[in-house]
């Protein structure tokens, strides 16, 4: 079947024409989509907050994080553990 046949096909028609995977290919299915997602972080996963910060501020923490090779919220997640370590 070449690329304008598959074109022209309906997806009713392809849908009729496919087959059910077999177990091996069932298995591949299940692992390709378990891959998806970005990484976990932390023991207990992350929470998405809101914060609000001075302009400069912010300024300053994102020009610390990038000369230390740190995203973002890795920068605030070390501030916050350094504070509450003492």
């Amino acid at each position: 079947m070449d690329l304008q046949e598959i074109d022209r096909e309906s997806p009713a028609d392809r849908i009729a024409r496919s087959t059910p995977l077999n177990a091996r290919d069932r298995q591949r299915q299940k692992k390709f989509r378990a891959k998806g997602g970005r990484p976990r972080l932390g023991k207990d996963g992350v929470k998405v907050i809101s914060l609000s910060v001075e302009k400069g501020l912010l300024k300053r923490a994102d020009t610390y994080a990038k000369r230390k090779g740190l995203k973002r919220a890795e920068f605030f997640s070390q501030a916050v553990l350094r504070a509450l370590a003492g």
